[in-house]
This record gives structure tokens, C-alpha cells and sequence, in this order.
């Protein structure tokens, strides 16, 4: 018995002694029994950033913490912290995955900026505010999806990120601020929310590859030359919203629909000046898996319908 009261001892000590020094990477202020992580000393690679410190609240990552850190493989945040100060995570690229949890409701100008390493982040659902430079030059980043519970997204917050395909955002969001997503080169497909009212300037701006953007809601208002350079754009809009004309943004729009009557694979819109613009006769299944998943992002089509649909595409793969 004693041998193993011992063996418990020796255990724990080894277990306080791991977190402690776990503890002792992270640089600290204290403010009234509140923590702010403002430096790493750490070696990097997996990190976790706990919820408290010496039985302290941490309630946020201070700004530049962990700038520059090319050590960084990936980073979990525990529940706790509220807000990602600016520059938090700026040029650490070599980190390729970060999760944040619900306690997060604001991220930083310039938090994660210059992370061409990153291709995963979670951000919770409590985020109301992605700031201003947050995502810029995320070359990783390939499918996004901005929460619900996000209202505003800043000024260059996903600008150059040229690996960006898939990107839907959320119904929380109102505003989307200039340049936000401008020389996403490789934007392929957006989900825009119901409750995006207005479009600031160049937004889109050169985003070459787009073709589709999926609104939820009323036309938005528009800033000057959102959809510059994306030729190869159409709007989508749902036949009970309101304020759409033939154009938005000098891009062609049209009623999404899903025509029943023709093959699963078959995705068509109709043009407010009554032509039809068919996205099934394409060989390239791929492309079609591709519409289909927009639509069914955009809530266009069922979860249902959409597995039905998937499931007859890949089987002519």
C-alpha cells in the first residue's frame, strides 16, 4: 500500500510539474485576477493555450503574442478567453490549423495575417467581429465558412488569399467591409447570408475564378467596382426576395432554381429577361458536384435533394 501511495505522489508530482512548465511558455499580465497571454517562450509545434493560468482567468491573447513564431504547427485555445488582440498570430507560417473556442467573440486587425501555412481554423460560434487584415495572405486557406453569429467582416480580411474556393457566409453578417476578399484568385463559389445589406468598394475586386455567388436575401447595396474583373460571375437570388434587376454590380443575375423535371445533375437560373441559363449539360461532373454543393449551402436545395442528387453524380464518375 505504501509502495503504491508512493507511486500516486510521485505521479502527481510529475503531472504538476508537466503543467507547470507547459504554463511557464506562455508570458502573462495580470490585470485585477485576469490573465493576458502576451509572449511564447515555448518550443512551438502542437499548442494548446489554457483556460487559466495559477488558478487565473486567462481572458484573452494580447496583441503580437505570438507574431512571428515560425514554430507553430497548431494552436487550440481553451474556453475562456474573449478576444484575439491585432497581429496575435501575424506571420507565424508555418501554423497550418487553429480552433477557437465559443468563448472567442472578437478577433484582432491582422490576427492570423501572413499565415500562408494555415488551411484549418475553427472559430467558435461566438465571434461577432472577423477585424480588419485578419485572414490577409492566407494562401492556405481553401474552403471557409463564417458563422452565424459574425456580424461585420473587415477591411482586407480575406485579401490575396489565393487558395480561397469555397466561401460561404453567414446570416449574421450585415456588412462586408472594402476590399475584403479582393485578389482571391482561385473564389470559385459564394454563399452570401440573408442579412448582408450592404457591399463596400471592391470587395470581389479581381477575383477571376468566380462564377457563382448564392444570396439568401434582398439585393445589397453596392460600393463601386465590387465585382471588377470577375467575368465569368453570375448573381443567384431566390425568387421570394426583393430589389433585383437584371444586373448587380455589372454582373448578370438570375432566379436559382432547381428544375425537376430534367436529370438529378441538372442545376438551372432564369434570367430576369426570361432566357434560360443552363448549368447541367456540362460533361465535367465535378463542376456539377460543385453547383450543387453552393446551392445546398445557400439552402436552395434540401439535405435530402442534395444526397439524392450527390449520390446520382458519383455514380457516373
Amino acid at each position: 500500500m505504501r509502495a503504491r501511495s508512493l507511486y500516486g505522489v510521485w505521479a502527481l508530482s510529475l503531472l504538476l510539474v508537466s503543467v507547470a512548465s507547459v504554463q511557464a511558455q506562455f508570458i502573462c499580465s495580470t490585470n485585477y485576477g485576469r490573465i493576458t497571454i502576451t509572449g511564447y517562450d515555448g518550443p512551438g509545434g502542437v499548442v494548446i493555450v489554457p483556460g487559466t493560468i495559477h488558478g487565473l482567468p486567462v481572458t484573452g491573447i494580447g496583441n503580437l503574442a505570438f507574431a512571428k513564431c515560425s514554430r507553430l504547427l497548431s494552436v487550440t485555445v481553451l474556453n475562456g478567453p474573449t478576444a484575439i488582440g491585432n497581429g496575435a498570430f501575424f506571420g507565424c507560417t508555418q501554423l497550418a490549423g487553429v480552433t477557437l473556442p465559443n468563448s472567442i467573440t472578437s478577433i484582432g486587425n491582422g490576427a492570423f495575417q501572413n499565415c500562408s501555412g494555415l488551411a484549418n481554423v475553427w472559430l467558435g460560434k461566438s465571434i461577432i467581429s472577423v477585424g480588419d487584415y485578419t485572414f490577409e495572405d492566407c494562401t492556405s486557406l481553401t474552403d471557409f465558412t463564417i458563422g452565424d453569429s459574425v456580424t461585420s467582416i473587415g477591411d482586407h480580411a480575406f485579401y490575396r488569399c489565393s487558395g480561397l474556393v469555397n466561401l460561404t457566409i453567414g446570416d449574421g453578417v450585415k456588412n462586408i467591409q472594402g476590399v475584403a476578399f479582393q485578389d482571391c484568385t482561385s473564389l470559385a463559389s459564394v454563399t452570401v447570408g440573408k442579412n448582408v445589406a450592404r457591399i463596400w468598394s471592391c470587395a470581389f475586386y479581381d477575383c477571376g475564378s468566380l462564377t457563382e455567388i448564392h444570396f439568401k436575401g434582398n439585393a445589397p447595396v453596392l460600393g463601386n467596382n465590387v465585382f471588377h474583373g470577375d467575368k465569368q460571375a453570375t448573381a443567384y437570388y431566390l425568387p421570394e426576395t426583393k430589389g433585383w434587376y437584371p444586373t448587380l454590380g455589372g454582373r448578370p443575375t438570375a432566379i436559382a432554381t432547381i428544375d425537376m423535371t430534367t436529370p438529378p445533375s441538372a442545376i438551372t437560373g432564369t434570367r430576369q429577361d426570361d432566357s434560360t441559363v443552363s448549368h447541367g449539360d456540362s460533361t465535367d461532373i465535378r463542376a456539377r458536384l460543385t453547383k450543387l454543393e453552393g446551392l445546398r449551402r445557400s439552402g436552395l436545395v434540401s439535405q435530402e435533394e442534395y444526397d439524392q442528387k450527390r449520390k446520382a453524380l458519383l455514380n457516373d464518375l
